[in-house]
């Protein structure tokens, strides 16, 4: 009997974005689509300047940052649910209790929260940008712009729920794999993930910030999703970090007890034939040895803790230069 195929397309995973839930719906080729929406994130401030110039204008650089911050946010989130899709067969070794990983990512994909977060964001700026210059032109901006800040919005709570979900598996019981096939104990997958998602939410934040330097509105926002982000990057890893350190104090133990083992007949005194063969215990419990200290007891490369720390250094330096700036200003 022949078997059926099931008709029109899969399903989309649970923890699809928003964005991209959009875009897979659109024609044709995506980028198009993409460098379309990002325009709606700065191109009307800059439209309606030229219409009036007496409405609110944050600038040509916030015009430009956002919209490549737009066009980064929507990138991202697709990399990121690609990233994640190829990491869902790893997860299920690291969970084998587990009948579905992807779903413990479903809230990367919800659809009411970005929407929320983008409508009280737009009411902050735009809205309040209306209040005070009422006229046509800040009124027909307000929901395109509204669409291109969902860009980011979205960008950054798919961010945001990637880390807390990484939290919330680092927090189960896993089944780490054997240091002698993988000294990462197949955390390091997870720990790139996260800090890819940490990435993106600076490479597009970051820029808007530097733009908007001296609106308080912006200030607030912008400073308080960096380092929030930065929190919640080592808030999420800090479960995987509490696993990996338990695993090599656990093996350390039993390796130095190997070792301990094959070097007590030695101090009891044995001789030269004891010697030759006790030997390739002692080696083979001093390799051992070795390779349980090479376990890293966070799940990220070095390279991503020098970025974090240049990352850290230049939000740091940023906020001194603020500070000090309206401190002179005064």
């Amino acid at each position: 009997m022949a078997l059926k195929m099931p008709d029109g397309p899969s399903p989309a995973p649970p923890y699809l974005p928003l964005t991209e839930r959009v875009l897979a719906r659109l024609p044709g080729w995506r980028w198009p689509w993409m460098v379309a929406w990002s325009l709606l994130a700065g191109g009307p401030y800059y439209v309606t300047q030229l219409a009036n110039p007496h409405a609110p204008y944050p600038g040509d650089g916030f015009v430009v940052t956002a919209t490549f911050g737009a066009l980064m946010s929507l990138w991202g989130a697709g990399m990121l649910t690609r990233r994640l899709g190829a990491l869902l067969p790893g997860l299920a070794e690291l969970l084998p209790d587990e009948r579905d990983p992807g779903a413990i990512f479903g809230a990367l994909g919800s659809r009411r929260w970005p929407l929320i977060l983008t409508f009280l964001s737009s009411v902050a700026f735009e809205g309040a940008d209306f209040v005070t210059a009422p006229s046509l032109v800040t009124a027909v901006r307000v929901p395109l712009i509204f669409i291109g800040t969902l860009a980011g919005i979205t960008a950054m709570w798919v961010v945001g729920a990637l880390l807390v979900a990484t939290y919330r598996i680092g927090a189960r019981r896993l089944a780490l794999r054997p240091f002698y096939l993988d000294p990462g104990l197949g955390l390091k997958a997870l720990g790139r993930l996260a800090f890819a998602g940490f990435i993106i939410l600076i490479a597009f934040l970051g820029p808007v910030m530097v733009a908007t330097a001296g609106d308080l509105r912006a200030d607030i926002f912008m400073y308080g999703a960096v380092f929030g982000g930065v929190g919640l990057f080592f808030l999420s890893l800090s479960t995987l970090h509490a696993q990996a350190a338990a695993a090599k104090a656990e093996r350390l133990a039993w390796a130095r007890r190997l070792y301990g083992e094959a070097l007590v007949p030695l101090e009891s005194g044995a001789d030269a034939g004891g010697l030759a063969a006790r030997s390739a215990s002692l080696l083979a419990a001093a390799e051992i040895e070795r390779k349980v200290l090479a376990i890293p007891e966070w799940p990220i490369d070095d390279w991503i803790w020098r970025t974090i720390v240049a990352i850290l250094i230049g939000a740091s330096a940023g906020v001194a230069a603020r500070a000090i700036g309206s401190g002179l200003a005064l």
